[in-house]
């Protein structure tokens, strides 16, 4: 029968429980900060795929839209359940030639541009 205090602690102590939580602690922050960089990137580039569509549908129809002329064109057009803002300016290459139009797409609360598209189409279409 043994009595007194035991030779060898059993276990880990409060404090290296405290010490080893802490460390996993440091070591996890890099990695959620790391996700979440991740996931604001795949926002961006979702939403940056889909004004890029914007800019190619707008300038799909324009180019079989038959009464086009040169000057600015505006609309809004709704991709992927997001709202986007496109402005497309018509003009002429040269005094006959076809007509350019540039398309830029934004979103409502932003005047930062998103996607930028140009086609030609020829005049008298």
């Amino acid at each position: 029968m043994m009595t007194g205090t035991p030779t060898s602690a059993q276990g880990f102590s409060l404090l290296e429980l405290l010490v080893a939580v802490s460390i996993l602690a440091l070591a996890a922050i890099p990695i959620l900060v790391n996700q979440s960089q991740s996931v604001r990137m795949a926002s961006h580039v979702q939403e940056k795929v889909l004004a890029h569509t914007v800019a190619e549908n707008t300038v799909a129809l324009l180019s079989v839209k038959a009464d086009v002329s040169t000057g600015v064109l505006s609309g809004e057009q709704r991709q992927g359940g997001t709202v986007f803002l496109w402005q497309a300016d018509i003009s002429r290459t040269t005094d006959s030639g076809p007509l350019m139009m540039s398309v830029s797409v934004s979103r409502p609360e932003s005047a930062i541009k998103l996607a930028h598209l140009t086609g030609f189409r020829e005049a008298g279409q």
